[in-house]
């Protein structure tokens, strides 16, 4: 005799699972975790919409946040490049900063659109546009 809990336990069944071969491992969460936490502060973001531009020294990026400390700033960058997120080049005595994961304004413009925010053009490489081909606020109306 078919009950519910036949029925549920068929089209379980038929749900698509996940294959663990395809998940990250657990070295590669904690990296990836790392580094969005790493990024996490809206000080490291706005660095990272700068570099989005190009390379910057260290006076430079200090000089978008005239309320904060240099030695501040300075930690928020040792911090990204510790995490692999950043690369430093030492040119005399200025350090030069610019963008070890490329992909991340490109991810930060993809959350942007998806919260509702005014798209930037050139942002992640392209004319501003979301590369994910996911849905966002103004996709659904």
């Amino acid at each position: 005799m078919w009950r519910e809990s036949h029925v549920a336990l068929i089209s379980h069944k038929r749900e698509r699972q996940p294959r663990k071969e395809n998940l990250m491992n657990q070295d590669d969460l904690k990296s990836c975790a790392a580094v969005f936490k790493a990024v996490s502060h809206p000080v490291r973001l706005l660095i990272l919409e700068a570099l989005a531009q190009g390379e910057l020294c260290a006076c430079k990026i200090a000089e978008l946040f005239p309320a904060l400390d240099r030695t501040t700033v300075s930690k928020h960058l040792a911090l990204m490049v510790r995490k692999n997120v950043l690369r430093v080049e030492k040119r005399g005595v200025n350090s030069y900063y610019s963008l070890k994961l490329t992909c991340l304004p490109g991810t930060l413009e993809c959350v942007r659109r998806a919260l509702g925010g005014t798209p930037r053009a050139g942002t992640d490489g392209t004319d501003g546009q979301c590369r994910c081909g996911g849905l966002h606020k103004e996709d659904t109306r």
